[in-house]
């Protein structure tokens, strides 16, 4: 009896639980900034667990975000609205931006578990912004057409970005992972991410990894990445453990480094049954370095390769590679391990190319009636 009297007595007396709270703008401090308090209803600044409301008539300007990293549980915004420095996260319950939305370079607006969305109507610039889906977020930025320079991330199945009206994504890098999607919009037709990159720097621009994690741009004619500076050591596209990069629209890739310094490869790389999906590519152009194609799976299928340049590809034992209506191979190598085998049955010119050969490794190239400048390596027993 004593017991449970206790127990009701702490129960009476505990405090209440949190529950979200709605905080509106009433502009009463500098009229302008996020993190001046007087700037809110109650005078403090918006919390994680808060609900925004930004809908003042008398805003003369655009609201700013500036400095600090902010978590609310949920916007409504009404006002034009500036992210300049640090993030915006939303966490819960739909949220809507009707304002102008700027997000500045390098800035980033992230929408956080499966409850939480944004929509974003009215976007006026967002080239260079970090945009996140994770947990299962939803974003959608329906009037935006360029997302130049930016970030894409999306983590865990569910997780979205609508960019519908998108025409441009150059240099813009895209990182799916444990069961999220990304499809570019129909209006993205060619990419580029030609440019100068840091000293010593290797850049992943591209990142698919897990089960289910996919990143479709079929849509794609043409992917440049052609990259210099003081030592730029790598461009990365890869996809790891299941994830999948769709390209299976591209005709045209051409990339790689070259510098003061020398300059390294742009590298497309599988691994643990990662798969590029490249069926109708049919030229491919180093720049500097060249392209590295790095597989670990099994077959290697490029049926439409007409012409090559600058290709340095490495495939793993017991792989296959065939690109079947390839006619001409230049300033490339190709390495096949023991077991490994390439198989070009209308290549009939080798040019300033090397073709490493080990153990039971074969090339059958029936075709070739010109090795001009180029080397064929045979190790541990191999043969042409």
């Amino acid at each position: 009896m004593i017991r449970a009297t206790i127990i009701t007595l702490l129960l009476a007396f505990a405090p209440p639980a949190l529950s979200a709270a709605t905080v509106s703008w009433d502009g009463g401090g500098d009229g302008e900034t996020w993190s001046d308090p007087l700037n809110w209803s109650g005078d403090a600044v918006p919390d994680a667990t808060d609900n925004v409301v930004i809908d003042f008539a008398g805003a003369e300007s655009a609201i700013l975000h500036t400095g600090s990293n902010t978590s609310v549980a949920s916007l409504t915004c009404e006002e034009p609205l500036t992210i300049s420095g640090g993030s915006l996260t939303l966490t819960s319950s739909a949220s809507i931006i009707n304002g102008t939305l700027t997000v500045n370079s390098g800035r980033s607006l992230v929408v956080n578990g499966a409850a939480a969305s944004l929509t974003a109507n009215a976007a006026e610039s967002i080239d260079g912004a970090h945009l996140q889906a994770l947990a299962g977020g939803t974003l959608s930025v329906p009037m935006a057409t360029s997302l130049t320079g930016g970030r894409l991330t999306l983590d865990g199945s569910g997780s979205s970005i609508s960019l519908p009206a998108l025409t441009s994504l150059d240099k813009t890098r895209f990182f799916p992972s444990a069961g999220a999607t990304f499809t570019a919009p129909a209006g993205v037709t060619a990419y580029d991410h030609s440019g100068g990159i840091g000293v010593n720097e290797k850049r992943t621009i591209i990142s698919v990894t897990g089960a289910g994690s996919a990143l479709d741009l079929s849509g794609l004619s043409s992917f440049t990445a052609n990259f210099s500076g003081l030592g730029g050591l790598l461009m990365l596209v890869r996809a790891a453990d299941g994830g999948v990069i769709n390209l299976a629209g591209l005709t045209s890739l051409a990339g790689g480094g070259s510098g003061v310094n020398g300059g390294g490869p742009l590298e497309l790389r599988t691994t643990t049954g990662g798969i590029v999906n490249l069926d109708a590519l049919q030229t491919a152009a180093g720049n500097g370095a060249g392209i590295k194609l790095t597989w670990d799976t099994t077959t290697v299928s490029l049926p439409a390769l007409s012409s090559a340049d600058r290709i340095h590809a490495t495939l793993p034992p017991a792989a296959a590679i065939s690109a079947p209506v390839l006619t001409r191979l230049e300033n490339s190598s190709i390495t096949l391990p023991d077991t490994a085998s390439a198989t070009f049955s209308q290549l009939s010119e080798l040019l300033n190319t090397t073709v490493s050969l080990t153990g039971t490794a074969a090339l059958n190239a029936s075709a070739l009636t010109s090795i001009d400048h180029s080397r064929i390596h045979l190790t541990d027993g191999a043969s042409y």
